[in-house]
């Protein structure tokens, strides 16, 4: 059950940090930038009951792992980017640090 919780909220994490770099890039419009940082204090407050789901470590590494992969599905299925090699060696030892972790 808290499994389920866990990870849809680090999801959900996820995404708004995704929209707050989006909103902060807008500095230019204090609107957008006042959104982006209460995005940021929503973020702190979803980490804060994440952080008591499974603790400090295995959250953030995994809130910082997966932040990683969801931009790069982002650059690879979205904007076209390519990937190297070695850096899907990297993708791949990105997913092996969630698995791991999570089955200890």
């Amino acid at each position: 059950m808290f499994s389920y919780i866990f990870y849809g909220l680090l999801f959900i994490a996820l995404i708004i940090e995704m929209i707050s770099f989006e909103l902060l890039k807008k500095r230019e419009k204090p609107r957008y930038f006042a959104m982006g940082i209460l995005c940021f204090v929503f973020i702190s407050v979803i980490l804060s009951e994440l952080f008591s789901i499974k603790g400090v470590v295995k959250t953030h590494v995994m809130f910082d792992v997966a932040s990683i992969l969801l931009s790069i599905l982002i650059g690879v299925f979205i904007t076209n980017d390519t990937l190297t090699k070695k850096q899907l060696l990297g993708v791949f030892f990105g997913i092996l640090c969630i698995v791991l972790i999570e089955f200890d």
